[in-house]
């Protein structure tokens, strides 16, 4: 017991040296800076807060501004274009209809030549007489100037012509002056006789034989250029008078129904439209500019040429060619030949242009209205500058009060950290001499703040240093009894984690036979997709036959609508056997059971009998189906009637999609392949579908297939086809393009074996393609599973060996998206290579699901070649 007592007696220690603690440079010194810092951060935050909202405020609002600006702009500018151009057609329609006037009144008199030639107003005996080049001219005196060429023969008929045309006199004045843009009227008529108001002395101004007939009005209004006989008007050319460039409206002259005479046409000058538009102005120094469809300057200013060409105009240059502009007009350019309408904004040469665009119908012309957007914002940017300079004299004011405010933080601060620090150091003195053992020191008298709570904490605890060691003890086996609670709480949440383990492989189990019963599920699908389509095609031949009986009948008997309508019936009967024929081999080719009729063939005579079957199609459709077969191809293994499907499918596909033009069918030889190309002018398709167009039911559009028909089917039974033929199928297009389909055979099938290796270590890589090559295999290396997916949309591949882990997709994605994009199933063999060993059973499905083989790495090269082999011996 004395023992005991001894052990918890406090033994008295001797007092250590007292040293005077250093507050002012220790405790309050670091509470004075610490305080000083926070009152200095803040104060800066503050202040830069506010200068840089009101900078924001001021930039948020100019760019409000701005674009609110350049939008009210942008529709004045399309508003101002779209009224000159409904001005300057209002002028064009205006001449229109003085040309359908005189047309009318020159029919009128050529229609009733009796009425006009008994009264004798002009003879061509009295006016005419033979140049000095043999041309047939009339006075300078005369109303009108009037010519006949010197290899055109003077005869009754032409006489006739003449006096017949004089009475246009009484008219075409008229018309001259009614409207001020009217600068010639005249008549033609096919044998080159001319009458031509104002009297211009032709004799001076053309040579003898200028022919009219050869002339863009004549020509533009002539029968083989204006089948639908409206008025027409010319493309811009220069005027044989001297006039400089002028366009025409043509109004062809057809006399007792459809007799074709001559031509009248009304020229008007483009000085006219040119003057109107520059003297039209627009806001903030604007600008119009107006060209035809093939890209020349009707009107273009000299800011215009800076602009758009990049240079000062040229003297008396006009007509000014604009395909050759600076690179970021170009879009705009193509809009506006093209006929389109809108607005836009351009940099020209560190120039931000305002454009405004709209086409003149019936003209193919269009009319632009050009400003700067710099001009524009003018305005908004004075105003910004001036929001700027008061910014800076509100920031200058925020910063002079923020310096008063701290100055005045730190003074009051100062005489705080005074206030704390003072009973602090009391309170150290007193923790010294209790650190030695004298344990009935005096404390401050405890005050009413965090100090003097301190103080009554010392106080207390020399009072629980006694009971300290008996609550500690409690303390630890109190723990000690939660610690073993809380094992015992562990085991059981293990034993819960067993179970759960066991629930899910159960599950995994039922996920791998509801995998087994998808592919059974899709295995009868494809059994039932051949049996439906069977089933569907065989009634079709009775019907097929007693609608064939019941139209000979209906010839014999004469019955047009009956007819009609059973030739309906068999159109759409006959798209319905397509239909189920391409249901058929598309079933066929996804099953492994298409046959094959493999012998030797001329693959020039097949092309050449698709063609000659697809004629009357393309003659229907108004299209030059057009063949080009290169001399002695060689003959190559194939299937005569599978070979004949796939060109006449694209032939048919390209008379479809094309309106107009021609489609071109090419085969040449090139190295070991056959190269056959389909080649049309048609409406083209997008390059980001292209990838996809070879897999069965996709359509481009569905729009399309509305308008045009189809399933989808024709192009995947097509690549299906080709590729039993070892050859490769692929299509280069674009929108509005026209589009190109390619397809390969090749001449011998050789020996060799083709693999693609996709790896992304390349010293892997280097090794296996060397110890393929020595194999006598054909090996392609690869890095990406991208890069696989493009190669394998091009080009056919007898095995594919795979690293599960690549750089941009595993080996498992890449596997799954050849399968999604590539469509038709593959005869081409695939290899898993992969550091991760599994179970049996997964290999199992892995081969049911098309892999042949999976290969756990690290593997001798020479056991992975010895494994290919075998492979390749097995397959033979």
């Amino acid at each position: 017991m004395d023992n005991l007592t001894q052990k918890n007696v406090i033994e008295p220690r001797e007092n250590p040296p007292q040293h005077k603690p250093r507050f002012s440079s220790s405790i309050r010194f670091k509470l004075l800076v610490l305080i000083a810092f926070l009152i200095t951060v803040s104060v800066f935050v503050a202040i830069y807060i506010s200068i840089n909202s009101m900078k924001q405020v001021n930039q948020q609002s100019e760019r409000i501004s701005q674009n609110a600006l350049c939008n009210v702009i942008w529709k004045y500018l399309h508003t101002v274009t779209s009224s000159e151009v409904r001005s300057n057609e209002l002028l064009l329609s205006q001449v229109e209809d003085e040309v359908r006037a005189v047309a009318s009144y020159t029919k009128n008199i050529f229609e009733k030549p009796g009425v006009y030639s008994k009264g004798g107003y002009w003879r061509a005996e009295d006016y005419m007489a033979y140049g000095p080049g043999g041309q047939y001219i009339n006075t300078p005196d005369d109303v009108c100037s009037v010519f006949v060429p010197n290899n055109t023969k003077i005869d009754n008929s032409i006489i006739s012509m003449l006096e017949l045309s004089a009475y246009l006199d009484f008219i075409l004045p008229h018309f001259y002056n009614r409207n001020q843009h009217t600068v010639a009227i005249y008549f033609m008529s096919k044998d080159n006789v001319v009458r031509y108001y104002p009297n211009v002395n032709f004799s001076e101004v053309i040579p003898p034989d200028f022919m009219i007939t050869q002339r863009p009005p004549y020509m533009s209004a002539a029968p083989e250029s204006n089948p639908k006989r409206k008025v027409v008007w010319t493309p811009v050319y220069e005027d044989a008078t001297g006039k400089g460039l002028i366009i025409t409206a043509v109004a062809p002259l057809y006399i007792n129904g459809d007799e074709f005479i001559g031509v009248v046409g009304v020229d008007i000058t483009l000085e006219d439209i040119s003057a109107k538009l520059e003297n039209d102005e627009l806001i903030y120094g604007g600008y119009f500019v107006l060209l035809d469809d093939s890209g020349k300057a009707i009107y273009l200013p000299k800011q215009g040429y800076q602009h758009i060409l990049g240079r000062e105009p040229l003297p008396n240059e006009s007509w000014t060619d604009l395909n050759n502009c600076v690179s970021e007009f170009k879009p705009l350019l193509d809009n506006m030949t093209a006929g389109r309408s809108g607005i836009d904004i351009i940099e020209v040469q560190g120039v931000e242009l305002l454009v405004a665009y709209v086409p003149m119908e019936g003209m193919n012309w269009s009319l632009a209205s050009v400003v700067q957007r710099e001009k524009v914002l003018e305005p908004i940017s004075l105003l910004g500058k001036q929001i700027e300079s008061t910014t800076t004299l509100m920031a200058s004011e925020i910063l002079l009060t923020g310096g008063i405010i701290l100055m005045t933080a730190l003074i009051i601060s100062l005489l705080m950290v005074n206030n704390i620090t003072q009973p602090l150091r009391k309170l150290s003195i007193a923790s010294q001499k209790i650190s030695s053992g004298q344990l009935d020191v005096r404390l401050p008298k405890p005050g009413k703040d965090e100090i003097g709570e301190l103080a009554l904490a010392f106080s207390q605890m020399i009072k629980e240093v006694k009971s300290s060691r008996q609550e500690l003890e409690d303390k630890v086996k109190r723990r000690t009894d939660e610690l073993n609670n809380k094992i015992i709480e562990l085991e059981n949440s293990r034993l819960a984690a067993l179970n759960l383990l066991e629930d899910l492989n159960e599950e995994q189990e039922k996920t791998e036979d509801a995998y087994d019963k998808l592919k059974e599920s899709d295995k009868m699908k494809d059994e039932f997709m051949n049996v439906a389509a069977h089933e569907l095609k065989t009634p079709l031949v009775p019907i097929k036959g007693y609608l064939s009986m019941m139209e000979d009948d209906i010839k014999k008997y004469g019955d047009q609508d009956t007819e009609k309508s059973l030739a309906i019936i068999s159109r759409n009967l006959d798209r319905l056997e397509n239909l189920i024929d391409d249901i058929l081999d598309i079933s066929k080719l996804e099953s492994g059971g298409m046959k094959f009729n493999m012998e030797k063939v001329d693959i020039a005579q097949i092309i050449n009998d698709s063609v000659q079957d697809m004629q009357s199609f393309a003659y229907q459709k108004g299209l030059s189906l057009e063949l080009d077969i290169e001399s002695n191809l060689p003959r190559i293994e194939g299937d005569r009637r599978r070979l004949i499907q796939v060109v006449t499918n694209l032939i048919n596909n390209a008379i479809k999609f094309t309106e107009k033009g021609s489609i071109w069918v090419i085969a040449e030889k090139k190295d070991s392949e056959i190269v056959v190309s389909v080649k049309d002018e048609g409406i083209g398709i997008p390059s980001d579908k292209t990838n996809h167009l070879f897999t069965k039911f996709y359509q481009v559009d569905s729009s399309l297939s509305r308008r045009y028909g189809g399933t989808g089917l024709g192009l995947a039974i097509c690549k299906g086809i080709i590729e039993h033929h070892w050859g490769r199928i692929w299509v280069e297009s674009e929108m509005g393009g026209g589009s190109n389909f390619i397809f390969t055979i090749p001449v011998e099938r050789g020996g060799y074996k083709r693999i693609l290796y996709v790896e992304d270590d390349e010293d892997t890589r280097e090794i296996a393609r060397t110890l393929f090559l020595q194999g006598g295999y054909d090996v392609v290396n690869i890095s990406t599973g991208s890069e696989c997916i493009r190669l394998l949309g091009r080009e056919i591949y007898d095995m594919l060996l795979i690293n599960t882990d690549l750089s941009d997709m595993s080996g498992w994605q890449l596997y799954i998206k050849i399968k999604n994009q590539l469509g038709l199933a593959s005869t081409m063999a695939v290899i898993f290579l992969s550091m991760v060993p599994v179970e049996e059973k997964h290999i199992k499905d892995l081969k049911e699901g098309g892999v042949v083989d999976y290969i756990v790495k690290p593997i001798e090269p020479t056991s992975l070649l010895e494994r290919i082999n075998n492979f390749f011996d097995g397959e033979t």
